[in-house]
Parts: structure tokens; sequence; C-alpha cells
């Protein structure tokens, strides 16, 4: 029980020195390095992190130190084989992974609803122009469909 309200008592810490940083402004987080800080999670090296994202390993253990700096916490406790995170690594990594995939939702949703948009282009026109695309549409230029309404 009490290693409960240690733990909570710690999460409790960590976020007021977040919220601090966040209030201090600190320059923005980088999300190549909250998306590195996963994969050293999930991968336990910062190597493998690196070969995921398909960066050099100086340059992922360069993100590493930038996030750290920035927060003010010791994220992962690095080793001669692989790199084990901390406990303000582990709870850090959490908060990574919602962001990381709040990004990933965002860049998805978005291409889906750019090509929804890209997909679908309505114009009134003249039956000779209406002519005119059907036969564009078969020169294979990207029209898919040309329908003709009776108004």
């Amino acid at each position: 029980m009490q290693e409960c309200h240690v733990r909570k008592g710690l999460q409790r810490a960590l976020l007021t020195e977040l919220e601090r940083n966040v209030v201090a402004h600190r320059p923005g987080l980088d999300l190549e390095a909250l998306r590195v800080l996963t994969l050293v999670a999930d991968l336990g090296s910062i190597s493998a992190a690196a070969r995921a994202e398909q960066i050099s390993q100086p340059s992922a253990s360069k993100r590493i130190q930038v996030l750290e700096r920035q927060l003010g916490l010791e994220l992962l406790d690095r080793r001669t084989r692989g790199a084990r995170l901390t406990d303000h690594g582990r709870l850090v990594t959490g908060w990574c992974r919602v962001v990381v995939e709040a990004s990933d939702a965002l860049a998805t949703g978005s291409q889906a609803l750019s090509a929804q948009a890209a997909e679908r282009l309505s114009i009134g026109a003249s039956q000779t122009i209406a002519e005119y695309l059907a036969r564009v549409r078969d020169t294979n230029v990207g029209i898919s469909r040309v329908e003709r309404a009776d108004c």
C-alpha cells in the first residue's frame, strides 16, 4: 500500500515539474524525440530505436538528451548493452505514446479527408461541357466518373 502512495506522489511531483516547465515556456518538444523515446522503451536500446526510425544512433541519442534537458529529467539509464527507462522515463513515455498516437491519428485522418476532398468535384455545366469531360475521362487524366443530370 505504501508503494502505491509513493508512486502516486512521484507522479504528482513529475506532473508538477512538467507543468512548471510548460509554464516557463520551454521550447516546444520535438515529436520525433517523443517517438524515439517510445521506441527505446519498446525495443530496449537507442540503436534499435534509431534503426526503426531510420536515423543514426547519435541522432537518436541527441534527441533524447535534448528532451531530457527540456524536461529537466533523466529518462534513460544508459548501459553498455542498451538503455532502460528510469521511473520518470516510464511515466513520461506513457504520455509520449498519447502524443505520438494523437499525431499519427491527425496525419492519417487529415490525409483521408484530403483524399476525400480530391475525390469528388461537382461541376454544373452545359451538355457540351459534360460531353467534353466524358471524352477527357476516357483519356485517363484522373476523372473517374461523369454523370449527367437532367435539370
